[in-house]
């Protein structure tokens, strides 16, 4: 074998070989544990604990409901058509307290 053959065959496992431990260590990282040290929660419905998001998730509560007029005046930025500049399409929405 060509010494030239040998050295590009050469060049090629040691390339394979950093890709493999490059592969490995991302593999191994995405398997690392997580710990979650906190939580908070404001979610619609009156979600403010994270049993509470659980809860509403579990029963399937749909917490999205007609804007309240003392949030905004849904009737000046609603229009049915989505072309409308400026206006939203949609007179309900998710807030929270």
């Amino acid at each position: 074998m060509s010494t030239d053959r040998r050295s590009l065959l050469e060049e090629s496992l040691a390339a394979i070989q950093r890709l493999q431990t490059r592969l490995d260590a991302s593999e191994s990282a995405r398997h690392e544990p997580i710990a979650i040290v906190g939580a908070a929660c404001r979610y619609p419905g009156g979600a403010e604990t994270p049993d509470a998001l659980w809860a509403m998730l579990r029963d399937g509560i749909d917490a999205v409901t007609e804007v309240p007029a003392d949030r905004w005046n849904v009737d000046q930025f609603y229009d049915p058509n989505p072309a409308a500049p400026g206006k939203m399409i949609t007179r309900r929405a998710g807030l929270g307290s």
